[in-house]
């Protein structure tokens, strides 16, 4: 598969390394970061050893679009998280670009908290961010993205989907290029001085099953309620049966049957 940036994500001094197979992108990336390596792409045809949140396995067959994204400047882990929420703004818009290209105007991509990306109500994608402490004052950030592409999880405990099944031809290279475009663009953004609110915004507008109801799990506890937005770090919102509004930073999101027990890739 012959990945390449796009110009603007090369123009903004980000770095590719493709590989036909490795054990996981991510941990590629991170021994990367102990180079001095900063901005780099890591993309791989196959992942012998995808993982997930919480260490889990992750199903990675060639076909699909595995990828992790170093970043090691001006990262710290009050900023980490939030960047999660733009590369899901980012890989929504890469692939709502490509989608109108070929003609599917409705919309049926959608982000569900935290990290998960629909299409058409099933799960196409995950990302999965890992931080670590390089020395007292700097840190290393690694985003990885998964995107089905021609293979929908079929032993997942949820309903999953791929981008072939929208009757269109789409290869990973094709999509990784429109995701390098797309987080150029949103990171700068994301930099502005009012970047995160805008980010939040966009973030929204993809929201899946704002309004209705939903329990996270997580630390011991169970939080059940309706899902009504996101506050400006971006922890889930959610409004109980009192009336009360509680916010929820990490846990596992279950709306109605779409449950991302597993989210990430």
């Amino acid at each position: 598969m012959d990945f390449s940036l796009s110009l603007l994500a090369q123009e903004h001094h980000y770095k590719l390394e493709s590989y036909v197979s490795v054990d996981s992108t991510n941990r590629v990336a991170l021994a990367q970061a102990h180079e001095g390596k900063d901005r780099l792409w890591v993309v791989a045809e196959e992942q012998t050893s995808g993982r997930a949140r919480r260490g889990r396995q992750w199903n990675s067959p060639k076909g699909d679009l595995y990828s992790s994204l170093l970043l090691t400047r001006n990262i710290n882990p009050m900023n980490a998280a939030q960047l999660g929420f733009v590369a899901g703004v980012s890989l929504a818009d890469a692939v709502t670009a490509f989608l109108r290209k070929n003609g599917i105007t409705e919309d049926v991509i959608r982000l569900k908290w935290p990290n998960d990306m629909l299409l058409k109500g099933a799960k196409a994608s995950g990302i999965l961010l890992e931080l670590e402490r390089m020395s007292e004052n700097s840190y290393a950030l690694v985003i990885g993205i998964g995107v089905n592409i021609i293979h929908p999880f079929r032993d997942a405990p949820y309903p999953t989907e791929a981008l072939i099944n929208m009757g269109i031809a789409v290869d990973s290279a094709t999509i990784f290029k429109l995701l390098s475009e797309y987080w150029a663009l949103n990171y700068d953004l994301f930099l502005s001085p009012e970047g995160p609110e805008i980010i939040r915004k966009k973030w929204l507008d993809y929201a899946a099953h704002l309004g209705e109801e939903l329990t996270i799990t997580g630390n011991n506890q169970t939080i059940s309620g309706i899902f009504s937005g996101l506050d400006d770090k971006f922890n889930c919102i959610i409004t109980n049966d009192r009336g009360d509004e509680i916010t929820v930073s990490a846990g596992d999101v279950h709306f109605g049957n779409v449950a991302s027990s597993s989210a990430g890739r």
